[in-house]
């Protein structure tokens, strides 16, 4: 369980089309994407399983605001990032049990640097995706693991790096496929919103009910029990 709960955080930390919105109607720079998540390992056990058959990854957009919501059912994430003012707020909730951290621009610096260093290959081939045409990019990490995505022209992420995007790539992923270490794992779209989002979509305000902690201590607890 401790696995699945560090593999959770990882992947919120690391995303109707409206046929007005689709390739070739013009880029658009709002908007929420849902995705499907295939994820196995030799090492998962049942109920491992069982949770990720039950993930839902969303990722909403505005400018340079982007919030990632993973929801498991029995434990969640939720990670808000203003580019702007490089700075965020993660919430995690596992089974009621509810923490909230604020990420500063040190935080943000750090994640970005874990993703280490790596080269791109670009390809010819292409697919459509959620009524979106997209390229193919493999990323090839320091680490000797193979990161492919498929990204959209036509979607355009906040002026920021993510879990999810790389400044050198131009245009948002809406596939990504990796195998490392007997660990795979395929993210793929099932639909693009392009309808206007609410500014308070992107709160950094803490809800009720959560406990406030920083990113090191929580860091501190889940990498302790995540091993």
């Amino acid at each position: 369980m401790k696995k699945i709960i560090a593999l959770l955080i990882l992947t919120t930390t690391l995303f109707t089309a409206c046929d007005s919105l689709k390739s070739g109607a013009g880029k658009i720079s709002e908007g929420k994407i849902s995705y499907k998540i295939d994820l196995s390992s030799s090492e998962m056990g049942m109920l491992e399983k069982q949770l990720l058959q039950m993930a839902k990854l969303n990722i909403s957009f505005k400018d340079a605001m982007m919030k990632t919501e993973f929801d498991m059912g029995m434990m969640g994430t939720t990670v808000v990032v203003d580019g702007n003012t490089k700075s965020g707020l993660m919430l995690f909730n596992a089974m009621g049990n509810k923490t909230a951290a604020k990420m500063t621009a040190e935080d943000l610096s750090q994640k970005e640097k874990a993703k280490g260093t790596y080269t791109i290959e670009y390809s010819d081939e292409t697919k459509e995706i959620a009524g979106y045409k997209c390229k193919k990019a493999i990323l090839k990490m320091e680490n000797g693991a193979n990161l492919t995505l498929f990204y959209s022209e036509d979607i355009q992420h906040a002026k920021m790096n993510t879990d999810f995007t790389y400044s050198e790539i131009k245009g948002f992923p809406l596939e990504m496929q990796m195998d490392m270490n007997g660990m795979k794992f395929n993210m793929v779209a099932n639909s693009v919103d392009g309808a206007a989002l609410p500014a308070d979509n992107f709160s950094m305000a803490i809800p009720e009910g959560y406990t406030e902690t920083t990113m090191a201590q929580f860091s501190g607890m889940m990498g302790g029990g995540a091993n």
